[in-house]
C-alpha cells in the first residue's frame, strides 16, 4: 500500500508589528523632534538677552560717564565764590587772556604765546602767620592741559603783598599769570594752599 509523501513544515505568515510598538517608535522621534525645536529656541533667546544685556550695559556706561562730568562740572566753584583751604580763604575775583605783554619798572615782557592774568584775593583765616603761594596754583585749558605760573610776568603785574605773606586776619589781592599757547582756550583754575601741592586744593571755573 502506498502512503501520500508526509507534507513539509508550511510557511509562516509574516508578523505583523504591534500598534503599540509602532506608536512608540513614532512617539520616540516626535519627542526627539520637540527637545530639539526647544533647544533652537532657547539658544536664540540666550542670544537676544545677550545682545540686549550688551546694548543695555553701554547706556549705562554712557548715562555714567555723563553723570561724571555732570557731577565734576558741579563741583568746581565760581568766580567770586569764597573757598577755605586750611588757613587761606581763597576768592578768585577775575581772569582776563590774550594778553601779549607784561611790564614792570624792571623790564618787559613777551608772551610766547598769551598770557593769562587770575586775579585772586587771599584771607589769612588762621591763627599764625601763613604765605600765598603762586606755585601752588594751576591753570587748566579746554583740552585738559595744566600750566604753572610765569614767573617773570606773575612778579610784573602781581600787585600782592611782598612775598605773599599774611598775618591772621589779614587779606591780599594776588596775580597769577600764566603763558598758554596763543590758540588755547583757558577752562579752570586749581587753588591750592601749599608750596608743593600736597596740601588742600579746589577747581574754580573759570568760563562763567
Amino acid at each position: 500500500m502506498t502512503h501520500p509523501p508526509y507534507p513539509g513544515p508550511q510557511p509562516q505568515p509574516p508578523k505583523k508589528k504591534s500598534p503599540i510598538a509602532l506608536f512608540g517608535c513614532l512617539g520616540c522621534s516626535g519627542l526627539i523632534l520637540v527637545i530639539l525645536v526647544a533647544v533652537g529656541i532657547m539658544a536664540l533667546g540666550s542670544d537676544g538677552d545677550s545682545g540686549r544685556s550688551d546694548d543695555g550695559a553701554a547706556s549705562a556706561d554712557t548715562a555714567d560717564d555723563s553723570g561724571d562730568a555732570d557731577e565734576a562740572a558741579s563741583d568746581m566753584a565760581g568766580l567770586n565764590e569764597r573757598i577755605e583751604l586750611g588757613d587761606l580763604a581763597f576768592t578768585v575775583t577775575g581772569v582776563e587772556g590774550g594778553i601779549a605783554e607784561a611790564s614792570s619798572v624792571l623790564d618787559d615782557y613777551t608772551a610766547d604765546g598769551q598770557y593769562v592774568a587770575v586775579s585772586i584775593t587771599a584771607e589769612n583765616i588762621g591763627n599764625e602767620p601763613t604765605y600765598f603761594e603762586n606755585n601752588g596754583q594751576k591753570l587748566y585749558d579746554t583740552e585738559g592741559r595744566q600750566f604753572g605760573h610765569d614767573t617773570e610776568a606773575t612778579i610784573a603785574m602781581d600787585d600782592g603783598p611782598m612775598m605773599g605773606e599774611l598775618n591772621p586776619g589779614q587779606s591780599g589781592d594776588f596775580t597769577v599769570v600764566f603763558d598758554i599757547p596763543a590758540d588755547a582756550e583757558f577752562d579752570h583754575i586749581e587753588l591750592g594752599d601749599s608750596l608743593f601741592g600736597d596740601g588742600e586744593s579746589a577747581t574754580v571755573d573759570l568760563k562763567g
